[in-house]
């Protein structure tokens, strides 16, 4: 018989919340055991946690500081060494095969260093770098910005030259030189760019001075590479679940556990070849990133730091142990070792509690369970129809919807949130559709109106399927002459090859790019075509999609550009020849007498021995001829015309006659060339001797004679006996 309840329970038990239904009948069992278990546990771990936490960050940063004073005084150690050595006398500085030889030995000695470098003053710079082979860069006045680097051999032997660095003067470009100079103590640079090569560098350097005079001999300097420092800390145990991290006193990136780079390439500055030291508050590592802005707001964090701080700061609602360590040395180096571990990684200490905890907390969960499925049962009807109605929606079936009428509040806002989720998904259905359709015409025209040559053909057969119309009118032909058809039966492959090259490139790389084929038209007339492609799928089969762009007048134009190169090779090379077979002397002088280029000459009777490249006319021709010379050119260079003249030189006890013409090449450029005139002065002086011993014999002779020149009918000569 029914139980006639009043009205106001019926009230209450209507529309019961399905929380209550699910969770009272066992939360007032677990509770009061979990708490009391839970609360032992956590104090015994917690103290566990704390200890262990302690140890291996401590362990950690004394391991790290030993390893960085241990790498960190080798270039230190190398540059003592190395003034040691020339205060000894065992290095001269001015004997530059030794002082090569010397920075080649050290870097030999010591692995860990990237580079050993010296300059002087005067510009004189020498390096034997590691990295990323074994090369000599030379560098020597007048020009100290331009640096040649040489190959190495294991033996320190130089090899070829390798490549040529112009505009880096170390005196002017490196602040390690500068800072040297400048404080005359050793020291440390600020950390800067390896070379060409996307690595940090810190490089210790020590100046050298004369022992009597105390003048400046020039500096000795090392290069380390801060990387090593990153996979170093990335070997630590601590790397899998914590970070360690080198920062200098700027709260800059050194050297990172996770093998971040710590800086940031030319891309991202705006600056192509530069790279730009991480604040720690930058870095892309998450947890890195907030330690960073955590010690950002902490006054004392960096710079000023001279003891240890241990810290305690919250990531993602966790709880991290970080402590930070400075590291100093007599050099100046100013950094910090800073170790972040999550204090749930250490919870070794409390498995024995988290197991009596969990044994306890399932005995518990075992009564509430059965009361659980007691109260589960009421929904499980409602649970049934919303997943047989989930599955017709699924299918397709939109037009099913669940009833309101449950006594749980809970399943009824479900119901009536999964009918309004239904109407959604029919009304997206609906909007898809006319967004399908107005994407496939918009595709459409965008593919007949192309000026590109488009067409989707069969991956098997090659047989063509669709194309625009730019690939019927750039290939003649109609469309029910081409679809339908293969393509290699049509002949539109130019060239057999290109489709072998195509289909090969198309194989292995699932599409191609930019490929130059032959193609072609009906008529037989060849066209060069780059071609793209992609593999696609429609229905199960697979075809190419292949979009061409008719390239043939820039064929045109590039195969005329080689022609038009060619000819001017072959002109070069003429004139050159033409040059070179000439007698003459020529000299390309600066308008301070400097040479700076001559073609030579095996026509003079005897050579100048200062005649070089970079040599100035005063060390050449003596005094009185040099500065006839300069004179010239100075004319030629402010009137703009060619300046000839004669002269006489004595070269190594011989008397030599010249012919200089001067002509402007630009505004402070001379072209000189000069003939040697010597054996034409000798033959004309002969001549006119010859000449006067005639008349002195024709004048003495008591015969009398007479020239007479029938050409003319003249005399040109009677004697006085005549």
């Amino acid at each position: 018989m029914a139980i006639a309840l009043p009205k106001t329970i019926r009230n209450l038990i209507t529309n019961i919340p399905l929380r209550g239904v699910l969770v009272v009948p066992f939360v007032l069992q677990t509770v009061g055991a979990v708490a009391l278990v839970g609360y032992l546990s956590y104090r015994s771990g917690q103290e566990a946690t704390a200890d262990l936490g302690q140890r291996l960050v401590t362990e950690t940063n004394e391991r790290v500081t030993q390893e960085l004073k241990t790498y960190l005084q080798t270039p230190t150690l190398i540059n003592r060494l190395n003034v040691d050595a020339v205060n000894q006398g065992q290095i001269d500085p001015q004997n530059t095969p030794a002082l090569e030889a010397a920075l080649f030995n050290r870097l030999q000695q010591f692995e860990q260093i990237s580079a050993v470098l010296f300059v002087n003053p005067e510009g004189k710079f020498r390096v034997v770098e590691r990295f990323p082979a074994i090369n000599l860069g030379i560098a020597d006045p007048p020009r100290p910005d331009k640096v040649l680097i040489y190959q190495l051999d294991i033996q320190g032997k130089l090899g070829k030259l390798i490549r040529i660095n112009n505009g880096l003067d170390i005196r002017r470009d490196r602040p390690w030189y500068q800072r040297a100079v400048k404080t005359g103590k050793p020291g440390w640079s600020p950390i800067f760019r390896y070379g060409y090569y996307k690595a940090l560098t810190a490089n210790a350097s020590q100046p050298v001075y004369d022992r009597t005079t105390k003048r400046l001999l020039g500096v000795f300097s090392v290069n380390i590479r801060l990387d090593y420092l990153s996979e170093f800390l990335h070997g630590l145990n601590i790397s899998r679940f914590g970070r360690v991290i080198i920062t200098d006193q700027s709260g800059a990136l050194v050297a990172t556990s996770i093998g971040e780079q710590p800086y940031k390439s030319g891309a991202v500055t705006g600056q192509p070849g530069q790279i730009k030291q991480l604040k720690i508050d930058e870095s892309q590592d998450d947890l890195t990133r907030s330690l960073g802005e955590y010690l950002r707001d902490r006054p004392g964090s960096f710079g000023s730091l001279n003891q240890v701080q241990y810290l305690e700061f919250r990531y993602k609602n966790e709880l991290q142990d970080v402590k930070i360590t400075p590291f100093q040395d007599q050099s100046g180096l100013n950094w910090q070792i800073v170790t972040v571990i999550p204090k749930s990684h250490f919870m070794a200490a409390i498995q024995n509690n988290t197991r009596t905890t969990v044994l306890l907390c399932l005995l518990t969960l075992g009564g509430a369970i059965a009361l659980g499925l007691l109260a589960a049962n009421r929904i499980t009807s409602r649970l049934t129809q919303l997943n047989r109605i989930s599955r017709e929606l699924a299918a397709g079936n939109l037009d099913h919807r669940l009833p309101t009428d449950s006594t749980i509040s809970e399943l009824n806002s479900l119901a009536q949130t999964f009918n309004q989720m239904a109407d959604q998904l029919q009304q997206s259905f609906d909007r898809i559709k006319t967004a399908l359709a107005e994407s496939e015409e918009k595709f459409t025209i965008i593919f007949r109106s192309s000026p590109d040559l488009i067409a989707l053909t069969t991956l098997a057969e090659g047989r063509c399927v669709e194309a625009n119309d730019s690939f019927f009118t750039v290939l003649e032909y109609s469309r029910e002459s081409l679809i339908g058809q293969r393509l290699v039966d049509l002949g539109i492959w130019g060239d057999p090859s290109d489709r072998d090259r195509f289909r090969e490139v198309l194989q292995q790389n699932g599409h191609v790019r930019n490929l130059e084929v032959h193609s072609q038209t009906r008529t037989g007339q060849l066209k060069t075509v780059l071609v793209s492609a992609e593999l696609i799928e429609i229905n199960g089969e697979t075809f190419v999609l292949g979009i061409g762009r008719d390239i043939s007048d820039r064929a045109h134009l590039e195969a005329e550009h080689k022609q038009a190169k060619e000819a001017l090779t072959q002109s070069e090379t003429l004139n050159r020849t033409i040059i070179n077979t000439l007698p003459d002397l020529i000299i390309r002088m600066h308008r301070d007498g400097t040479y700076l280029d001559f073609k030579p000459t095996t026509a003079f009777p005897i050579g100048f021995p200062n005649l070089r490249i970079g040599e100035n006319i005063c060390n050449v021709l003596p005094p009185g001829a040099a500065q006839q010379r300069l004179t010239a050119a100075t004319a030629a260079l402010q009137t703009g015309e060619i300046q000839v003249y004669e002269f006489p030189l004595w070269i190594e006890g011989q008397h030599l006659w010249q012919e200089a013409r001067v002509m402007p090449l630009d505004r402070d450029e001379v072209l000189v060339v000069i003939r040697d005139l010597t054996q034409r002065q000798q033959t004309e002086a002969a001549l006119r001797q010859s000449e006067t011993r005639f008349r002195e014999l024709a004048e003495t002779v008591r015969e009398g004679f007479f020239v007479y020149e029938t050409e003319s009918a003249h005399y040109s000569y009677v004697n006085p006996a005549y």
